[in-house]
């Protein structure tokens, strides 16, 4: 492929709008492309796309990795070139996904182009994987599991060095625990994001590891959300905030908690309970899912209740409760012209009326009041909800043979 052709090849890339959860567009332009190119197109069932590229011997399975979505752009104005325009200037390349990663993705295509009618063995496969910016690696493994490559190449953005590795992920939940009033009288009460803002602040000063290859390890504060919200004359009785964790070669869950639970006792700072998001053998599993009240609820109720009596096999499972999760933001957002009371109402319906006796005895306590007021467009949109979750829960979550219970993961505090 000549340089212009890839220029032009990125350029597409990039004016093709594919933020996380809407990359139809782009999965189409690829499919057409590399048909041209020459590669045989295959669709996967999470909505990514692959191109293969097939020898005339047998050998060995080359996947050739990138991803197709980005993130969002929330205020073109402060760009300084429209983001969906590849823009050269001054030996640099603007535009939406230049970097990360689709100038990657157009090198990959580039050069497993050029393998287009000459004789290799085994085959290339290019993986065009959707969502990675919410739920890293969930799509990939869907793409192993297809083609079970034995070489594997992410062209993600490295400085131009070849990296061997990389560090692991996990989230952690911090919940600060306080005591809710009326704001007339707050010293009544006892105002968890106050608490929070102390755990916060003792937090700045926590040591991190460092490998010698993969540089610092990272904790950074990524959202912070109180309960109730909005809070309208009430104190806060609780307030979550989720670190991120970039994680290094030896560090185990204890290695990772115990330092943080330290600093907090050591500090005074006692009424937290702290947990991880996602299992910890599974590091790299991403579930930061969106910035709407809604979703952070929601997602730290399930979070709650799955620590609760649900056990998940993230290696195993195919669909997770991250695609419960997506699945009833899109429909949110799809309706909610449809609806007329606050997010909150969504999450205690879906909670109080799934058929699973757990779920109902956490959200038993709730006032369910609103019901009355609900109109038939609204309760069609709830029933089509809970039918499909249901139909989630039921074929995708089990729970753990009795002498697995004991090594689920234990909170710490």
């Amino acid at each position: 492929m000549k340089d212009n052709d890839l220029y032009s090849l990125l350029s597409s890339l990039v004016s093709t709008y594919s933020v996380s959860g809407s990359e139809r567009g782009i999965v189409d332009f690829l499919d057409r492309e590399l048909t041209r190119l020459g590669f045989s197109t295959e669709r996967m069932e999470s909505g990514s796309i692959c191109g293969v590229l097939c020898g005339d011997r047998p050998g060995p399975t080359v996947l050739l990795d990138a991803h197709i979505d980005t993130v969002t752009v929330p205020d073109k104005s402060k760009w300084t070139h429209d983001p969906f325009s590849l823009t050269r200037d001054n030996g640099r390349l603007y535009g939406i996904g230049t970097s990360d990663m689709k100038g990657g993705l157009a090198a990959i295509i580039a050069g497993a182009s050029e393998f287009v009618g000459r004789s290799f063995p085994g085959r290339i496969v290019i993986s065009c994987v959707v969502e990675e910016e919410r739920f890293e690696g969930i799509c990939s493994r869907e793409v192993s599991r297809r083609f079970k490559p034995d070489y594997v190449v992410i062209g993600e953005s490295t400085g131009g060095k070849l990296n061997i590795g990389q560090r692991g992920r996990c989230e952690i939940l911090l919940e600060a625990e306080g005591k809710s009033c009326h704001s007339y009288n707050p010293n009544e009460g006892v105002n968890a994001i106050r608490v929070m803002m102390d755990a916060i602040e003792a937090l700045d000063g926590i040591e991190i590891n460092r490998d010698e290859m993969l540089g610092d390890g990272i904790m950074v504060l990524t959202d912070i959300i109180s309960s109730p919200y909005p809070g309208a004359s009430v104190i806060p009785e609780k307030c979550f905030a989720t670190f991120d964790r970039r994680t290094l070669t030896g560090e185990t869950m204890e290695s990772v908690l115990s330092p943080i639970n330290e600093l907090l006792e050591k500090k005074g700072i006692n009424n937290y309970i702290i947990d991880l998001l996602n299992e910890f053998d599974t590091c790299l599993c991403n579930y930061v899912l969106s910035h709407s009240y809604l979703l952070e609820i929601l997602r730290k109720k399930i979070f709650a209740i799955k620590k609760k009596w649900i056990y998940f096999d993230l290696r195993n499972r195919e669909l997770k409760i991250d695609w419960i999760i997506y699945y009833i933001q899109d429909y949110v957002k799809k309706h909610e012209e449809d609806f007329r009371f606050p997010d909150c109402f969504i999450i205690d319906y879906i909670a109080a009326n799934l058929n699973i006796p757990e779920l109902k005895e956490y959200a038993s306590d709730m006032d369910m009041e609103y019901m009355k007021i609900l109109n038939i467009k609204e309760l069609n949109h709830l029933n089509i909800m809970l039918k499909t979750i249901r139909k989630i829960i039921n074929n995708n979550v089990f729970e753990p043979p009795k002498e697995e219970q004991s090594s689920s993961k234990k909170k710490l505090k």
